[in-house]
């Protein structure tokens, strides 16, 4: 399916094993980013989604998390592992 839609014009930005992501119109000018994942691989992050749309304490402390880490992060790289032990921490509450 990536490569479907890198055919038609959609900048595959990136790639791992169940996971690929592209942008729209380029990566550069994004106005769209369009992640094709497998089916049942991204569980874990519903799982999140929807603990942030139940759980005030939960969305509050996440919020705080993400815009701490968009001020001291250099990267998006930096910025997504900057969050990941509140992630794994708030998960494992439920």
């Amino acid at each position: 399916m990536a490569d479907q839609l890198r055919d038609e014009g959609f900048d595959l930005e990136g790639a791992l094993p169940h996971h690929a992501w592209l942008g729209f119109p380029s990566r550069d000018d994004r106005r769209y980013v369009i992640h094709v994942v497998e089916y049942g691989s991204w569980q874990r992050r519903i799982d999140f989604r929807d603990l942030l749309r139940r759980d005030p304490g939960a969305r509050a402390r996440y919020l705080e998390v993400k815009l701490a880490s968009a001020e001291a992060s250099a990267n998006w790289d930096e910025y997504t592992q900057s969050k990941t032990d509140v992630v794994a921490g708030l998960l494992a509450r439920t």
